[in-house]
């Protein structure tokens, strides 16, 4: 089977968070909820034994962003699969570049039949699976939350690693904290089988909580 081309990955990942969203009623999303779901379909995805397209993260202080998955969500609002509402562009220092800021959501008019068909597509069957609980773990978060998130998600707050340095999770070095985090529950009831949906709710759940902590210290 020949490999598929990176763009075309990057699109089928872009329209199944905007799907996911959708069917968890969170839509629609601004963009850095955008990348922050991104970054933990990428972080979680082994709980679900799903496919992260990348393994690895540039920590910024503004949070995740994936240029690449954005250029091709640009292609997506382009051909129409995408509507946009809210545009903006904000210079960030420490991408040191202006970034588009929109609220973004699935044209289903345009994107149906393109939708039905990933639906059914089995080798990213684990992957739109996670993406469609991942999703609807998150709608426990405000969108303000999901952005904060990662400030407390136990891979992107490493401040071993400073801002502007990348996060290596999966790309050489295989060491995900974050996976680590949500696998405790199973360790601490070694006489029960966690699901893996449980795994993820708990660590949707303690960031939830760590969120609520940091607003009661304020």
């Amino acid at each position: 089977m020949a490999p598929v081309n990176r763009n075309i990955e990057l699109q089928v990942r872009a329209l199944m968070i905007l799907e996911a969203s959708r069917g968890a009623g969170i839509t629609p999303l601004p963009a850095e909820v955008f990348h922050n779901i991104a970054y933990f379909a990428n972080i979680l995805a082994p709980i679900y034994s799903a496919k992260a397209l990348d393994g690895k993260v540039l920590r910024l202080k503004n949070g995740p962003y994936y240029p690449e998955l954005q250029n091709q969500l640009d292609w997506l609002v382009l051909g129409g699969y995408i509507k946009i509402s809210n545009l903006q562009y904000h210079y960030l220092d420490d991408l040191n570049n202006w970034r588009v800021f929109a609220d973004y959501e699935l044209n289903i008019e345009k994107a149906s039949s393109t939708i039905e068909h990933l639906n059914s597509w089995r080798s990213e069957y684990e992957m739109f699976t996670f993406l469609k609980k991942l999703t609807l773990a998150l709608t426990e978060l405000s969108d303000k939350d999901i952005i904060n998130s990662n400030e407390f998600d136990a891979t992107y707050a490493d401040q071993s690693v400073d801002f502007g340095n990348v996060i290596d999770f999966g790309e050489w070095v295989h060491d995900n904290p974050s996976v680590n985090a949500a696998e405790f529950v199973q360790e601490s009831l070694p006489n029960y089988l966690i699901t893996k949906e449980l795994k993820l709710n708990f660590y949707i759940r303690h960031l939830s909580q760590k969120l609520l902590m940091g607003r009661v210290a304020k």
